[in-house]
């Protein structure tokens, strides 16, 4: 186990040197031979905010992303989604009110007519999704990589407060959102009781109602790294060059996988709600009782990601310290990324409780930062890209087959009750190369 420690900065580039060094950026490619049609869901139409020139450089993501929704390998999430209804848990019915648990209707139904009832609901959804990627002078300094909106007047009035000053939560109330969310709701025909076997006191069922409108809002991240007419003109830093597939195929990868992970938000809520609680604030559903045991909360989006990632999350991170208890931030747009797979498994581990750098000794935190997890090997990345990877003779086991995992990254960050290490920025790192002793 190889470690860094000191200014953050130091850090970052000593340990992108490492792994370098040891190959873990080496791929066989590092450029996309997709070749299958973009869906409509993701046509040039859809998306507002981005310049012909932005799009056409999108197209290895949008390809990637359209064989995540019509590859029938992959589609089990949103088979299961498109066939269940919600129903309270009954490993948790003690909770009030108790998680919702997708539960399957479907009675051994072919493929062919699982794909055609499949294909007929991504049209009706392309007919109203618009994707819009934000300014980059006005993103949230704390934004998700995206968001999902049931309706379009929501995003509207999200954006029109949104600032690269503002927090998320800032911009709710500047912008008087449940006032606006429980109007649009009203206009949708949403407000209407019913009893249903959970009964009346917590919860309504929409039913026969106006259809939604569903939108996303895509973090300027993707701008600032798609858009080559912005590159142009963006300053030069000291910062090393990033590896040619950090550049390529790690920003497409990304993107992909944000693009699909908010569809199955998108599909959660259309044409009308799975379900909400009396105050019209919407609810969402485990995909099973196992996966209501290991995530601390129902998302749809990390549902998808379960069901074709093997249990697993991807998340892009760099190498830059963040003050608000974030062990990394992936906002920045150096661009130099590293992919890492979160896992139910994962504990934290505590080494030590300072960092020594040089004379000087510092607080360490082991609250949501000290833990080893594993880097994804980016030959993984570089694979879903590969037409290779979708022939039709590869069994969906091996298309979603897991990388040979065997990087291992733990980190520090400063500790909150001490400022000297928060004004230093420092960090330690400590990397594990495959197959390195201990």
């Amino acid at each position: 186990m190889h470690e860094f420690k000191g200014h953050v900065d130091n850090v970052r580039k000593a340990t992108i040197k490492h792994l370098q060094e040891h190959g873990f950026f080496n791929v066989t490619s590092t450029t996309s031979s997709l070749n299958n049609e973009i869906e409509p869901i993701f046509a040039r139409e859809r998306f507002i905010g981005v310049s012909q020139n932005m799009y056409d450089n999108m197209k290895p993501a949008l390809q990637l992303a359209s064989r995540f929704v019509s590859d029938e390998r992959v589609l089990q999430y949103f088979w299961h989604q498109m066939r269940s209804t919600t129903s309270p848990s009954e490993t948790f019915a003690a909770d009030f009110p108790p998680p919702l648990i997708y539960t399957s209707t479907s009675q051994n139904e072919h493929t062919s007519v699982l794909m055609a009832d499949w294909k007929e609901k991504l049209i009706n959804l392309a007919s109203v999704l618009t994707w819009k990627v934000q300014a980059s002078d006005r993103t949230p300094k704390d934004m998700d990589m995206a968001l999902t909106f049931a309706f379009k007047d929501l995003r509207t009035a999200y954006t029109a407060y949104a600032t690269k000053d503002r927090s998320h939560n800032d911009i709710l109330e500047l912008s008087n959102w449940p006032k606006i969310d429980l109007e649009t709701k009203i206009r949708s025909c949403m407000v209407a009781w019913c009893d249903d076997a959970m009964g009346t006191d917590w919860r309504y069922r929409p039913g026969g109602l106006k259809q939604t409108s569903p939108c996303v809002l895509l973090h300027s991240f993707f701008r600032n790294m798609l858009d080559l007419s912005l590159k142009a003109t963006t300053p030069s830093t000291s910062e090393p060059a990033p590896p040619p597939i950090v550049q390529t195929l790690g920003p497409q990868f990304f993107l992909a996988v944000v693009l699909v992970h908010e569809l199955a938000h998108c599909l959660d809520k259309f044409p009308d709600f799975k379900c909400t609680d009396p105050q019209g604030r919407t609810r969402e559903a485990f995909a099973s009782e196992e996966e209501a045991r290991v995530l601390p909360s129902p998302e749809c989006g990390l549902s998808w990601e379960r069901s074709v990632f093997g249990e697993r999350s991807v998340r892009f991170v760099q190498f830059i310290a963040d003050q608000g208890n974030a062990p990394m931030s992936y906002t920045d747009v150096s661009g130099l990324a590293v992919p890492k797979f979160f896992h139910s498994d994962d504990r934290p581990t505590v080494s030590s409780p300072t960092i020594a750098v040089g004379e000087k000794t510092y607080k360490a935190t082991t609250d949501f930062t000290s833990y080893e997890s594993a880097l994804v090997p980016w030959q993984w990345v570089s694979d879903w890209f590969q037409e290779s990877h979708w022939h039709p003779n590869r069994t969906r086991e091996e298309v979603l087959a897991l990388p040979s995992l065997g990087w291992k990254m733990s980190y520090e960050l400063p500790a909150p009750d001490d400022p000297s290490t928060i004004a230093d920025e420092i960090v330690r790192i400590r990397v594990k190369v495959p197959h390195e002793d201990e």
